[in-house]
């Protein structure tokens, strides 16, 4: 992977590496409360089936495989006096505060507990997303020309990720608990995250003023969409990126989307707990983000990516061993540690993005930064889509029940073994397809160096 001989300098200052990362923030808050928060809110508060929610889910992904493209396609070939990406930040995080306010008020809402209300709600959701993510992710591969540079915006975006998921993950369920459970608890919170959504956005925009868009010269070379498709996933580095991304991210939501479930049916606590185990998890994952930088510059990515799946995987397992019995500093250290692992997988997915776009760009010639950044994002969601589906069927098989009291009833065994299956089993393995993957990823920094000067001679030649 890239080369630890290799030195170079930032060429960007680095209050606009910082105030890059922070751009992640609305994103973060947004994502980690739907999923830490959403499928136990519509089985158990709107009174939806754990299949026909997780269902839903998947559809409203189905949805983002046509816009998550179709946007990277109109954020490249948008030139306004605000930039080509930044504009949509402040539109799309908007959209994304309005959607996390509905979704959590919909208990409240006419016709709101329906399958329908909830699917445009979904959709509302998914569209915000993309609007906000797709242009922000295209972001660096044109703010800079350096890996050195590329790879600390995207350790600070790991950061404020871990950051987001702290504030979402561990205020969202205290907000719920304070503001009295139930569904006014919920809707209360959905309002206060879609006012930190609004406000970040904002900040984010205002920001990154001036944010530099390094001109590239278009190709003159057109394409049909099938060509262009094909060439997208001949770039073989890519092609392996998604992958890992697939199945590394299914890993994490699988573990997220039930680790409310398992907090009340097998810890038997409230969210006042969930709002800690997710301080302790999103905490190691802060903490863990410079220390795996460190590692990743001096040993690369590969290695970097496989130490951290193996703790990650081998941390997940102990999930097994928690109950209802086991003291809460136990818990809590297992959630840190977990997080410890999860920060050097994700750092390392965030950080070969720009990579495989500067790869594409050197041996194609074409200018598509959005439209791969449209594909990465969509085959995130599909991630997610697919793990919340399979998870509902999977609840549902395993006969959850949902609209229970936890204080007066239970679930049966085959429930609680799922939940158990859910943080451990499942999520270790998929991470471990992940890192199998990762072992054919061959791309790094020489051969990049190698491309930028094979361009440079062409383009002098040619002059």
């Amino acid at each position: 992977m890239r080369s630890a001989k290799i030195s170079q300098k930032h060429d960007l200052p680095t209050y606009m590496i910082v105030a890059w990362g922070l751009g992640t923030l609305p994103i973060a808050l947004m994502f980690n409360t739907f999923n830490a928060l959403a499928l136990r809110y519509f089985t158990d508060y709107l009174g939806l089936a754990a299949a026909t929610a997780g269902s839903l889910i998947a559809l409203s992904k189905i949805y983002d495989a046509v816009t998550d493209p179709a946007m990277g396609w109109i954020s490249d070939r948008t030139n306004t006096r605000f930039g080509k990406r930044r504009p949509y930040l402040l539109i799309g995080a908007l959209i994304c505060s309005l959607s996390i306010a509905v979704i959590f008020s919909l208990a409240k809402l006419p016709f709101g507990g329906s399958a329908i209300a909830v699917f445009l709600a979904l959709i509302l959701f998914a569209t915000g997303y993309t609007v906000y993510n797709v242009p922000y992710i295209a972001m660096p591969a044109e703010m800079s020309f350096t890996s050195k540079t590329r790879s600390s915006l995207m350790s600070w975006r790991v950061f404020v990720i871990g950051g987001g998921s702290l504030v979402a993950g561990a205020l969202a369920p205290m907000i719920v608990h304070w503001a009295g459970g139930g569904a006014e608890g919920h809707s209360a919170m959905g309002l206060s995250v879609a006012a930190m959504i609004a406000a970040s956005g904002f900040f984010t925009f205002f920001l990154l003023r001036g944010a530099p868009e390094i001109q590239f010269k278009r190709s003159v070379q057109t394409m049909s969409w099938r060509e262009n498709v094909r060439t997208i996933f001949s770039n073989r580095p890519f092609a392996i990126l998604m992958a890992v991304k697939l199945f590394l991210l299914s890993a994490v939501a699988i573990s997220a989307s039930t680790l409310a479930f398992f907090t009340v049916w097998i810890l038997d606590k409230d969210y006042s707990v969930l709002g800690m185990i997710l301080f302790f998890m999103t905490g190691g994952q802060l903490i863990a983000t410079p220390l795996w930088l460190w590692v990743y510059r001096r040993i690369g990515a590969k290695r970097t990516f496989l130490i951290s799946a193996a703790f990650f995987a081998i941390i997940s397992m102990t999930w097994l061993l928690a109950d209802s019995s086991e003291a809460l500093w136990i818990t809590y250290g297992r959630s840190l540690l977990k997080g410890l692992g999860a920060g050097g997988v994700l750092l390392v997915g965030q950080t070969l993005l720009p990579d495989v776009i500067e790869y594409d760009r050197l041996t194609t010639a074409l200018r598509r930064e959005g439209v791969l950044s449209g594909i990465y994002t969509t085959v995130e969601k599909v991630a997610f889509a697919l793990a919340t589906a399979l998870l509902g069927v999977w609840l549902q098989v395993m006969h959850y029940v949902p609209q229970l009291d936890p204080v007066s009833d239970s679930q049966p065994a085959s429930t609680i073994t799922a939940l158990h299956y859910c943080q451990s089993f499942f999520p270790s393995a998929l991470i471990g397809i992940a890192a199998i993957f990762v072992l054919f990823y061959s791309l790094d920094e020489k051969r990049l160096i190698e491309l930028r000067g094979e361009q440079a001679a062409s383009s002098a030649l040619g002059q």
